[in-house]
């Protein structure tokens, strides 16, 4: 019960600070197995099976098509042949267990979002270093600023780089966290056969362009706009005009 209410923690605090409805709704997941044969003993391995597969089917329920892969790290040789023969065939896409994740993990990640252990720029964290989550900035290539929690808003990092490679600004990131609410992280289903209930509020969401053509096409003219300056001034006139109705569908 402790590992499930955990891992919905974790992923309940992902969909609200990494999350975009329309533009970022899926994760990957690295399980890290290093040292497990150190602190886990064989005999407790049916007890850790029934926790997986409870675990799984929670996630199954609660989460469903939220998850691209899985990917096991560090298994032990012989639990690594185990695994990859009772993974069924239509499954070996999103669940495989990897030999070498430095190879490996980088064709997936932006190298400054990776730990230097698994083959990025970042430097390793030991187990209390890694709550309260960082999110480091140059998820799509740029290394220009340096980390930040979702509580404060301020820079995590220390005096040193967090970065055994990259050079950081000192220029500090402002967290736009404060400018989404609910509404906006729940997102909405678009049901054809009652537009009423939903499009006036669609047309005021934050659309990506895909979703802005789709609602044109059912007779709101929108139009998406991928400037993160005109999306902040929609934040402001939404805060000075509340109800305001707008043409323009703004989109991070």
């Amino acid at each position: 019960e402790r590992c499930i209410r955990m891992t919905i923690f974790v992923l309940e605090y992902a969909l609200r600070f990494a999350m975009v409805p329309g533009r970022v709704e899926n994760w990957v997941v690295l399980v890290d197995f290093e040292n497990a044969s150190d602190i886990v003993s064989f005999y407790q391995l049916p007890t850790m099976c029934l926790t997986a597969k409870a675990l799984s089917q929670t996630l199954e329920s609660v989460y469903c098509c939220r998850m691209v892969w899985v990917k096991l790290l560090n298994l032990p040789t012989i639990l690594r042949s185990i695994v990859q023969s009772v993974i069924p065939a239509d499954k070996k896409k999103k669940v495989s267990a990897i030999e070498d994740p430095k190879k490996e993990l980088p064709k997936y990640f932006e190298p400054s979002q990776l730990e230097a252990r698994y083959g990025g720029t970042r430097r390793d964290l030991k187990g209390h270093e890694t709550y309260p989550f960082r999110f480091y900035p140059g998820c799509r290539g740029a290394t220009t600023a340096r980390p930040l929690t979702c509580e404060s808003g301020r820079s995590t990092a220390s005096s040193t780089s967090d970065s055994t490679v990259d050079t950081e600004s000192e220029e500090a990131v402002t967290s736009l966290h404060h400018l989404t609410g609910r509404k906006f992280h729940e997102g909405q289903l678009w049901d054809t056969s009652a537009t009423d209930r939903w499009i006036d509020d669609a047309a005021e969401s934050s659309l990506p362009p895909q979703a802005a053509k789709a609602l044109s096409s059912l007779g709101h003219s929108v139009e998406p706009c991928l400037s993160l300056d005109q999306w902040k001034d929609h934040c402001k006139e939404a805060t000075l005009n509340p109800g305001h109705k707008r043409k323009h569908i703004i989109s991070l």
